[in-house]
Formats: C-alpha cells, sequence, structure tokens
C-alpha cells in the first residue's frame, strides 16, 4: 500500500472521531519509540482533533493540524503516524489531500522510505490535473526546504521539467524557506528559479528576482546572463539584422526604450550591466588582454562585446591611462563551433566578427585558431582613439 498521506475527512460527528482513535490507538501502543516520544506527539495530535468544533470549517482545520505535525515530528512519532494511516486508509470517511501528501513525502525521505515516496508522488502524478500538479510541487518544493533537503528541491526540479511545468514561484518560496532556515541559496538555486520565469516570459519577476540575488549578495553567473537575456525578445529581434543592429551600449539601451520592448528588457539589462559579471571571463595582462566567450548565448555575447569596448576605452584612453603598458595584442575567444548545431560554424563567432567588422575593428580571425579574433594592442588602442573623435 502506498503512503498517500496522512489524510482526514471532515469531523461531522464523535463517532467519526472515535473511530479514528480506536484506529490510531493499537499504532500509538506499538510505535512509540524510545521514551515515549512518539507516543506523546500523536496523543497531542489526537486530542487536538478531538477538540475541533463540528462545523463547515473543520476539515481545514483537520489540515492545518497534520501538517503541523508532520514539519515537527520526530522520526519515532513519524513511524507511528504512518502506522496509523495504514490502519485508516480503508475506512469509508478518508479523503486523498495533496498538500498534506506533499508534507508526507520529504518525511518518507527523511525515514528511507524512498520507495513509499515516489509511490505517493506518482499517484499524485495520476490523480492531479496540470494545475493542481504544479500546486502540489510547489509545496513539495516548499517542505523539502524547510527540511533542508536542497538536492531533493533540484529533484522536484527535475521531474518539473521533464513533464515541460515550470515553477518559478515554487522554487522562489523554497529559497526563501531554506534563507529563513539559515541555509545558503547559491547561484544554481537562483539561476533554476530565472530559468522557470524565463519559461513562462515573467520578465517583471526576473527583474524582482534578480534585484534580491543581488541584495542577497548571491553572485551571479555567466548562466544567470544567459537565463536572463535569452528571455528578452526585443533584444533577440534586435541581433537578427547587423545593418540595423545597435553597436554600442548607449545605442543599445536606447533602442530598447525607443522599440517598445518594455521597461522589464531594459532592467534586466541594466542588472546584469551594473554586475559587470559578462566581464568576469577578461584576463588583462602586459602580454595579452583576452575576452575568453565560451559558454556565452549569443544575447550575452552581444552584451559582453559592447561591454568589452567600454571597458578598453576605460583601461586605454581614459584620464589615468596614460603611461600604462598597452597589451601586446588583444583577442576574443569565440570557439570554433565544435559544440554548435552545425559542426564548425559557431553562431557567436559569426556574431561578433560582423558586428566588429561594422565598427571598423582591427581585431581579425587568427590563422592558427580559427575560434580567435585577435589584432595588436596599439592597433585596438588607434581605433578606440578614432572610434571617440568621430
Amino acid at each position: 500500500m502506498s503512503l498517500v498521506g496522512l489524510v482526514l475527512v471532515p469531523w461531522t460527528s464523535p463517532s467519526v472521531e472515535r473511530r479514528l482513535t480506536s484506529c490510531a490507538a493499537p499504532a500509538i501502543a506499538g510505535g512509540g519509540g524510545r521514551g515515549g516520544v512518539g507516543r506523546k506527539h500523536v496523543e497531542r495530535l489526537l486530542s487536538s482533533l478531538h477538540s475541533i468544533p463540528g462545523d463547515e470549517n473543520s476539515p481545514a482545520a483537520v489540515d492545518r493540524l497534520v501538517r503541523k505535525f508532520l514539519l515537527s515530528c520526530s522520526k519515532p512519532a513519524a513511524r507511528v503516524a504512518l502506522s496509523m494511516y495504514r490502519r485508516i486508509t480503508g475506512a469509508s470517511w478518508f479523503r486523498w489531500n495533496a498538500k498534506i501528501a506533499a508534507s508526507v513525502v520529504p518525511l518518507l525521505d527523511a525515514m528511507g522510505l524512498y520507495a513509499e515516496a515516489e509511490g505517493l508522488m506518482c499517484e499524485a502524478d495520476s490523480r492531479l490535473k496540470v494545475r493542481e500538479l504544479v500546486v502540489f510541487y510547489c509545496d513539495l518544493i516548499e517542505a523539502y526546504a524547510k527540511r533542508g533537503m536542497r538536492e531533493k528541491v533540484f529533484e522536484v526540479r527535475a521531474r518539473l521539467l521533464l513533464r515541460g511545468i515550470p515553477a518559478g514561484r515554487g522554487h522562489e518560496k523554497g529559497c526563501g524557506v531554506m534563507l529563513d532556515s539559515g541555509l545558503s541559496v547559491d547561484t544554481i538555486c537562483a539561476n533554476m528559479i530565472l530559468s522557470c520565469y524565463g519559461d513562462g516570459g515573467q520578465l517583471t519577476e526576473m527583474v524582482t528576482w534578480l534585484r534580491q540575488m543581488r541584495d542577497s549578495n548571491v553572485p551571479f553567473s555567466i548562466r544567470t546572463c544567459n537565463s536572463v537575456l535569452n528571455s528578452c525578445p526585443g533584444l533577440s529581434s534586435m541581433l537578427r539584422d547587423h545593418q540595423t543592429r545597435p553597436l554600442t551600449l548607449k545605442k543599445l539601451m536606447e533602442m530598447l526604450e525607443e522599440e517598445g520592448c518594455g521597461n522589464e528588457e531594459t532592467s534586466l539589462v541594466q542588472e546584469l550591466v551594473s554586475s559587470n559579471v559578462l566581464l568576469q571571463t577578461l584576463d588583462w595582462s602586459p602580454s595579452e588582454g583576452k575576452l575568453d566567450l565560451h559558454g556565452y548565448h549569443l544575447c550575452s555575447a552581444f552584451l559582453a562585446v559592447l561591454l568589452w569596448i567600454e571597458e578598453l576605452k576605460a583601461r586605454l584612453l581614459d584620464r589615468g591611462a596614460e603611461g600604462k603598458v598597452i597589451p601586446r595584442q588583444i583577442s576574443i575567444i569565440c570557439g570554433s563551433g565544435k559544440h554548435s548545431n552545425t559542426m564548425g560554424e559557431s553562431p557567436v563567432k559569426r556574431l561578433v566578427s560582423v558586428s566588429l567588422f561594422h565598427l571598423g575593428s582591427p581585431l581579425r580571425i587568427d590563422r592558427k585558431n580559427v575560434g580567435r579574433l585577435m589584432a595588436g594592442g596599439t592597433a585596438v588602442r588607434d581605433w578606440l582613439l578614432k572610434m571617440e573623435g568621430s
């Protein structure tokens, strides 16, 4: 028998309460564990259930009490609860409840009853419609987070993706619970939420979540940028036409506002620009100034190049740059297309090389490494001076 959940029906008559107590009594007697911890815990639950008024609001009150019990009970008490469950599932007044089921699954996992936990989730899959199933999995994410079972949060996320169901709200709530419990929420957790919001086109929520990441000192990553910028339809459309593509950061921001892309896209780009995450792969030394775009998707690579140009101006042209050593060569690593849809054709390299060509850049494809654009440092500085003077 699968452990569907410790779920109880409306308390409409004292006779039902007596039947529950009689069903539970053998379980309590046999499952108290050392010191009777489980026994006392379950007796308190039964006492609370018995005191619920028999009115129309009693089902909700029962659900609240049982959920509270499941969240706080020890392993001995949990074993008693599950034993009691086995005895009451055959009762005519028993009913299935998704929210309590979501509370039971982490309890089963914590006790090592993995097959039972999986059976409960499978039963939810078969019983619930899509909208109800989303709520179930969001509750499940929260329940795992409250128990500090971060790996299980990831497993639920994978299960949702396989079913094609986004759960940004559930992950956000789960991360909030983890933070409240003193557990760290890392970039991977935060990126999962961004990915869910992106799948649903929820740009406003993405802006809010990025700011929460920043305020909580959760560092951005290249994957953060990819998830965010891939979700910006206005920015993506700009990259399709190289004739009208914005070639400076200032022009990009102007076009986002002029073409009605919405405040959300502008805010998302501004958040990433201010974080400077897109230039975290810029290496600078007397021998070479190198920007490595491996792992960047198209929109991220494009924005990184615009930021790279502004960074070069600051390092080579701005006040205080006089007398500084100019790197012998400056390069951008785009990759040769080994991991592209079409072997040997790198969309990132094509985007970067065409954009730099229209800017009159001296960077050219390296004959020894076709995935690399390079030029002498002095030539790049002269090009930047020409851009500033035009």
